[in-house]
């Protein structure tokens, strides 16, 4: 089963390597440097690599929303 590797959640860089270990794998990025969680194989490498991905867009979203409503609540 292949699967998309989102972008980095640190760079948003597309330039990702799945790197080998003895026993493990792991998705890094070429730019930042930043590295995901060793797993036993790519397609698990790789959702973990997104499972951050997601969970940092969530997050940057709901600060997004409280950002809004303290500057809107501000204004009245």
């Amino acid at each position: 089963m292949k699967r998309i590797l989102e972008a980095c959640p640190f760079c948003a860089s597309q330039q990702l390597n799945i790197v080998q270990g003895l026993l493990t794998q792991r998705v890094v990025c070429k730019v930042c440097n930043a590295q995901g969680r060793r797993e036993k194989d790519a397609l698990q490498a790789v959702n973990a690599w997104n499972r951050v991905y997601h969970e940092l867009q969530l997050s940057r979203r709901i600060e997004t929303r409280q950002m809004v409503r303290e500057v809107g609540g501000l204004r009245n």
